[in-house]
């Protein structure tokens, strides 16, 4: 069941990964393993020691289920890389299977209108004459590589948050 507060040590864990994921990513294109692993484990425990073993444990790995159900798909298609699908694992974790699958979806939804955003941005570069072209402001466009996909995990957690507080997420069956 969703309740209109989230747990502030909850939402306290889920805001300093998130914050984390969202630097390391932006910096190194890398969400380590490491930050994945202490994350969930974080989450698990606190679930554990506020609705006890068999309530919080089962909370916590339907909804770090739920994520890695979304998200795989996409890494198999190579539509995303193996640390955006453990991030958002580890984000169903804290978040419980109903607000995962909430944040999977609205995290999808905010990736693609990001990779529209960068398609729009790298015409409206290419577009441009070459000699502005080369300037330092757009020298970031000329690579392939798409886009950091913690922004948009980051966009879709808090959104789901946002949602379940004004109580929009109970349509979905919370």
């Amino acid at each position: 069941m969703i309740e209109n507060q989230f747990p502030i040590p909850l939402l306290a864990g889920l805001v300093a990964f998130l914050a984390a994921i969202l630097v390391t990513d932006l910096g190194s294109r890398r969400i380590p393993n490491s930050l994945v692993l202490l994350a969930i484990g974080f989450s698990l425990v606190l679930r554990i020691a506020m609705d006890g073993p068999g309530g919080g444990l089962i909370a916590g790995l339907a909804g770090g289920l739920a994520g890695l159900a979304l998200f795989l798909p996409f890494y198999i298609a190579g539509g995303m890389g193996a640390g955006d699908v453990k991030a958002m694992t580890a984000c169903g974790c804290f978040l419980g299977p109903v607000l995962a699958l909430l944040a999977a979806g609205l995290t999808l939804i905010a990736g693609a209108a990001l990779a529209i955003g960068l398609v729009l941005t790298r015409y409206v570069a290419l577009s441009l004459p070459v000699s502005h072209r080369a300037s330092g402001a757009l020298a970031g466009f000329r690579s392939a590589e798409g886009i950091p996909y913690a922004a948009a995990i980051v966009l879709g957690c808090m959104g789901s948050l946002f949602l379940a507080r004004h109580g929009v997420a109970g349509f979905f069956g919370g």
